[in-house]
């Protein structure tokens, strides 16, 4: 249910954006999504660095984190700390 409320609400976030501006990049789109769920958690000088690498425009690649193998897929792994 949690995962279901966190994509609800970046749908939101997402479709405010372009309410606001219709021809917003992917770019400017993941800029606002940070903004809005994460600029408090960081200061002025990290969400500068963190906002200009986000302004990229990435190239796309689709089977990045997708297995090779028919019916699998995996999303990339990333190393959690446990606290």
């Amino acid at each position: 249910m949690g995962c279901s409320m966190g994509a609800t609400a970046r749908v939101l976030v997402r479709a405010s954006v372009l309410a606001q501006d219709p021809h917003a990049s992917v770019a400017a789109v993941r800029r606002a999504l940070f903004l809005r769920f994460y600029s408090h958690e960081f200061s002025a000088a990290e969400q500068e660095r963190i906002l200009v690498r986000l302004g990229q425009d990435l190239p796309f690649r689709p089977n990045d984190g997708v297995s090779t193998k028919p019916g699998e897929l995996h999303a990339p792994t990333v190393a959690v700390p446990l606290t």
